[in-house]
């Protein structure tokens, strides 16, 4: 009899601790789970900004005869670049009123996992150009802008940025019966591709 108890001890001894393997086996496999799970939606992250020195295609030295015969952009180009789908008051005040005759296609400043910037530039007529950034999410959504350039000839205004790395500079020569110098202001291209200006200054 005490041959039979013991046997029977034992072998609910084992089944326990099968049972306890098992159960040890199927929560490490949860966990396991989990943690692949998480780690499949865990956002990718941002490429890192680390552009080449490039200079904007309007330079200080330039004036609009240069630009003037550059070729306009097509419907399809505007719809591509989401022109009238931008709802940012400022850029809507600068764009707004450009037909595609005004508005021609510059080059690509970057292009990243979460997104690209492109150059845009606004040609009226042979006094005026300007040139601005805007950059896009991965998705092509609008996401911020930066003027870049401008040459005004009759006023003389001129303006043209370099960027390098994830920086910005931009800077405006001047001159008046005082003298001259040059403004700059510097910027700083965000993860997100948003533009952050850092700080401004005089020479």
């Amino acid at each position: 009899m005490k041959k039979l108890i013991f046997l029977a001890s034992l072998i609910a001894l084992v089944s326990l601790s099968a049972c306890n393997k098992q159960t040890e086996k199927t929560n490490t496999a949860a966990a396991d789970s989990t943690k692949q799970e998480a780690k499949a939606i865990e956002p990718a992250k941002p490429d890192v900004i680390n552009i080449t020195k490039t200079k904007s295609i309007i330079g200080v030295n330039d004036d609009c005869d240069k630009h003037i015969k550059r070729k306009r952009i097509t419907a399809e180009e505007r719809k591509a670049l989401k022109l009238d789908e931008i709802t940012d008051k400022d850029f809507v005040k600068e764009f707004g009123k450009h037909s595609n005759k005004e508005i021609s296609l510059g080059k690509t400043i970057l292009k990243v996992s979460q997104g690209r910037i492109e150059s845009v530039l606004v040609i009226i007529d042979d006094h005026a150009t300007f040139e601005f950034w805007i950059s896009y999410d991965a998705q092509g959504n609008y996401v911020d802008y930066l003027w870049a350039g401008t040459i005004m000839n009759y006023a003389g205004d001129r303006t043209g940025s370099t960027v390098e790395g994830d920086k910005i500079q931009r800077e405006s020569p001047w001159a008046d019966e005082e003298g001259s110098g040059c403004s700059y202001s510097q910027f700083q291209i965000m993860p997100d591709l948003k533009f952050k200006k850092l700080k401004e200054w005089v020479k």
